[in-house]
């Protein structure tokens, strides 16, 4: 009895070896959802050498997280094994969040220069001189980081925001469809200045009041209403 549990035994550990290093489970086939173009094709992924892989013996979590590390545009990912040799990406995709006026460049939330789609219309931000952009690289200019925060925070608002800028490298100039102006600080809290100007927002909608300016650099803001004829 013991010398068959031990045939027994050492036979399962030779078909699990055999299975894992078997060719039978090489990555042949990679497939990729269409509703996205952040990934899309199977040489974005030579790096990772994946079609000299054991599908068996492929870690999906590290996979995933070295994807979105060098894929920025990758919003959330799902890696599905199809034994024996495919793998199934399902990849939801982030979407650039501000335009550069006067290119054909867009910026991502974490400061990640790509193409612009013109299909697609962002607010645009009105860069500072001394700050470059290239596609494929990062902006890492803090006044704009912030600028673009800003930015992704306000389409939660009821103010739709045209295009930003930067003025004397540390005041953040935000216009809107309305003709509204705010004016935040880079060196205050972004949400707390957002969700400071919702308050006014929501207010001024309430009492009826057609407000020109705003301006939250300071403790208490600074607000201009519009006059009768449409100025301050």
């Amino acid at each position: 009895m013991l010398k068959f549990l031990t045939a027994f035994i050492v036979a399962i550990c030779i078909l699990v070896l055999a299975s894992y290093f078997s060719p039978i489970f090489k990555i042949k086939s990679i497939s990729f959802n269409e509703d996205q173009n952040c990934l899309t094709e199977e040489k974005q992924l030579q790096k990772y050498n994946l079609s000299v892989k054991n599908l068996l013996l492929l870690n999906l979590d590290k996979l995933t997280e070295s994807l979105k590390s060098d894929f920025p545009c990758i919003n959330e990912l799902s890696i599905k094994k199809t034994f024996p040799t495919k793998l199934e990406f399902d990849v939801k995709s982030s979407q650039p969040v501000v335009e550069i006026e006067g290119s054909n460049l867009a910026i991502f939330k974490d400061g990640l220069v790509t193409q612009k789609d013109s299909s697609n219309k962002l607010p645009a931000i009105f860069m500072p001189p001394n700050v470059q952009a290239n596609l494929g690289q990062k902006i890492i200019n803090p006044t704009t980081l912030i600028a673009i925060e800003i930015a992704v925070l306000l389409t939660k608002t009821d103010f739709t925001v045209q295009n930003i800028r930067i003025i004397e490298s540390s005041n953040i100039v935000a216009y809107d469809s309305n003709g509204t102006v705010v004016q935040f600080s880079s060196s205050k809290s972004p949400t707390a200045q957002v969700d400071s100007l919702q308050f006014i927002l929501s207010k001024a909608k309430i009492d009826a009041v057609k407000i020109a300016k705003i301006d939250l650099r300071f403790d208490k803001p600074v607000i201009s209403a519009k006059t009768t004829n449409g100025k301050r």
